[in-house]
């Protein structure tokens, strides 16, 4: 009980700090949110950083994905310019702050010189209709009726997209922070991606963490091993835990406090 008296005063110091932080962080939120809204657009574009071609002959193109980001905050705020995330949040009928991601891939599909087949109409001798398809597009042309003096002839047009989206993680060097990419590609070589746009709704580390914890404490110096409860604070990149250590060589109870800083983070 007396531990306990000697570490109150510590816990005492480490609560008011939390509140502490907890108002001075709450008003910076709130300051950096208002900027946002009143004088930034949030991009969309996705920046392009990569193009290649694999074995296959497939285009492939490398964008940035780590970035274009908004904060839940800026959704819910009402003073701030319509995005996509507007938009996808209409059409599938929920609140903007509840999608975490929205993403738009334009592409175009483009071919020249496509040879077409007639087929004959068989009671007519007449050319029914002409048509080119392959693994992917089916096209068919309809001439119009000899008794339609105004209809030029319709068009029928499908085509089975093939998209393959990967998205992978890499550092420019073994301590630079990780940046995420996309890599989108397709099986036809006769598409080609024109860009991406994409909003991600940021999911901020929580700043403030209360753990409860068994923890073991080994001195290889002294061979003395101490097993205990243990509580630790997170504040952001500051931590502080108290623990009350049981150790059987002299058995005897210790209390400890331990302060750590997160230099670099993986």
């Amino acid at each position: 009980m007396r531990n306990f008296f000697k570490l109150l005063p510590w816990g005492l110091l480490v609560i008011a700090g939390i509140v502490i932080w907890a108002v001075l962080n709450r008003n910076s939120a709130i300051t950096e949110v208002k900027g946002i809204v009143d004088s930034v657009k949030p991009k969309t574009d996705l920046p392009l950083t990569d193009t290649f071609k694999d074995a296959l002959g497939s285009e492939h193109s490398v964008f940035q994905n780590d970035v274009n980001k908004v904060s839940k905050d800026f959704l819910k705020s009402t003073n701030r310019p319509p995005n996509i995330i507007d938009t996808a949040a209409k059409n599938q009928k929920v609140a903007a702050s509840e999608l975490d991601r929205v993403t738009q891939i334009n592409f175009r599909l483009k071919a020249d010189s496509l040879k077409a087949q007639k087929k004959i109409d068989q009671l007519t001798k007449l050319v029914a209709y002409y048509e080119y398809s392959d693994k992917y597009v089916k096209l068919r042309y309809t001439p119009p009726k000899l008794t339609d003096s105004i209809g030029a002839g319709t068009f029928d047009f499908s085509y089975d997209a093939d998209l393959t989206i990967s998205q992978y993680q890499k550092r420019k060097w073994f301590l630079a922070a990780k940046k995420s990419y996309i890599d989108i590609s397709s099986k036809d070589i006769r598409t080609t991606i024109m860009g991406v746009k994409q909003l991600t709704v940021e999911q901020k580390t929580p700043q403030f963490g209360l753990r409860v914890q068994a923890t073991a404490n080994f001195n290889p110096q002294t061979n003395a091993l101490g097993i205990g409860p243990a509580v630790r604070v997170d504040l952001g990149r500051f931590s502080v835990q108290g623990n009350y250590l049981y150790y059987p060589e002299s058995s005897r109870w210790r209390p400890g406090i331990i302060g750590n800083y997160d230099l670099i983070r993986f």
